[in-house]
């Protein structure tokens, strides 16, 4: 490889690394993400707002980042470990 190429990889994953913190998935594509329905995941918008920092786009509709994403996982975990318990 030559000093241009090493550059462009270089660039390459940097801009890789800020597209995917940079993510934004809208109800549907973050359900699937996590394995749920968009129905499921809207209740616990609804539910837990204060507690699921989506990103408001200037349409109005609300998107997931990796911060929402990751919230999302962790309630995911705890609702499987209360059904388990109850």
């Amino acid at each position: 490889m030559t000093h241009t190429e090493d550059q462009r990889a270089e660039n390459l994953l940097e801009n890789l690394g800020e597209n995917l913190r940079e993510i934004r998935l809208t109800v549907k594509e973050a359900a699937e993400h996590v394995n749920e329905s968009p129905g499921v995941i809207r209740n616990w918008m609804r539910e837990l707002k204060t507690h699921i920092p989506v990103v408001q786009g200037e349409n109005g509709y609300n998107y997931f980042n990796q911060p929402a994403l990751q919230r999302l996982m962790l309630i995911q975990q705890f609702r499987r470990t209360l059904d388990q318990l109850v």
